[in-house]
């Protein structure tokens, strides 16, 4: 089970809880020019104009990213407000995602200690900050990879159907 009853699982917690708060702090940071800005403006322009099929910037279209980031920003603007921490909340939350599956899938073929080390190491890794600030569409996908190959490796390793649920 996941309980916290060691000494080292009590340092590996306070590193995942500091980790936490950069992420939560880097989320009220103002998002950076150029790609991030337009990325918030396109996603801004969907909630206003309610058209979620046709994307556009600055009354353009645009074609060049897939529409995901814009749609998920736009759902996160619309129930925090026109702020960077709701730009950033699904972006974060995919990163979030790939250390969990990093973790668990890292549990299935190794002890605890050592999926919580892999955890730690990627939700601390100079890549994932960086990632967490500069909000594109690879935290989604890397979020969604990392879960992917977590629930398609429980299947194959312990062969039920069962490991096809989401949690």
């Amino acid at each position: 089970m996941w309980y916290i009853n060691t000494k080292r699982d009590i340092i590996f917690f306070s590193i995942f809880f500091f980790t936490f708060c950069v992420y939560v702090i880097g989320m009220i940071v103002p998002v950076m020019e150029v790609d991030a800005a337009q990325y918030a403006s396109i996603s801004d322009q969907i909630l206003h104009s309610k058209s979620f099929l046709q994307i556009k910037h600055r009354d353009f279209e645009y074609l060049d990213k897939p529409p995901l980031l814009f749609w998920l920003s736009a759902i996160s603007i619309h129930f925090f407000g026109a702020t960077s921490f709701a730009f950033k909340l699904p972006s974060v939350l995919g990163l979030l995602l790939a250390i969990y599956s990093t973790c668990r899938f890292c549990n299935l073929y190794y002890k605890k200690e050592t999926s919580i080390v892999a955890a730690t190491i990627l939700a601390n890794s100079q890549a994932f900050f960086i990632m967490s600030n500069d909000c594109r569409t690879d935290n989604l996908l890397i979020g969604f990879s990392c879960f992917a190959i977590w629930k398609i490796s429980s299947y194959i390793t312990l062969i039920t159907l069962r490991h096809i649920n989401v949690i």
